[in-house]
């Protein structure tokens, strides 16, 4: 009997799977995620704000509501520094906390949107550079066919005036 799936194809699509339902999971929990019962759902916490007294820690729960409304909400752009502050608190501030892990995974993923950011600029960078050496390396082909062509017209006029010769020692003789 034959498998339906070549051991590769099973793994590449156990691997598109997995991508997929994280990246579900991110956007569920970007849009779509709501306050805990215990949160404050009408208003957004303070959870790192300077007006909060430095004796007031936030709970668990504000804090994870904070760092998701930081990653995005009705189309503003995500404020990864803020997000990760908050994420950084639960992790710091409440070992026990059911979003632990959580908050973990989502600082891991902002780590790799920075990396991601930086290599990004990098290779804009490298693209940038490369594209001038190349119109560099343009300029110096054309004036290196402008030269050879030059050379291959005085080639041909000493050719032409190498036959006159040739033909006036033809006639003296």
């Amino acid at each position: 009997m034959k498998p339906l799936m070549r051991t590769g194809s099973r793994k590449k699509c156990l691997m598109t799977c997995l991508v997929c339902l994280a990246a579900g999971v991110l956007l569920a929990c970007a849009h779509g995620f709501t306050p805990p019962p215990e949160a404050k759902p009408a208003t957004v916490p303070q959870a790192i704000a300077p007006e909060v007294a430095p004796e007031q820690t936030p709970t668990d729960a504000e804090l994870i509501y904070e760092g998701m409304l930081a990653l995005g909400q009705d189309g503003q752009p995500p404020d990864y520094g803020r997000a990760r502050k908050a994420f950084d608190a639960i992790i710091k501030d409440h070992p026990n906390s059911r979003w632990k892990k959580l908050a973990e995974r989502l600082v891991g993923l902002l780590n790799d949107i920075s990396d991601c950011r930086r290599l990004a600029d990098k290779l804009k960078a490298q693209q940038t550079d490369l594209a001038q050496e190349n119109d560099q390396l343009k300029k110096d082909i054309r004036l290196q066919n402008e030269k050879l062509q030059a050379a291959l017209t005085d080639i041909e006029r000493l050719k032409n005036i190498e036959i006159e010769l040739e033909k006036r020692d033809r006639l003296l003789r």
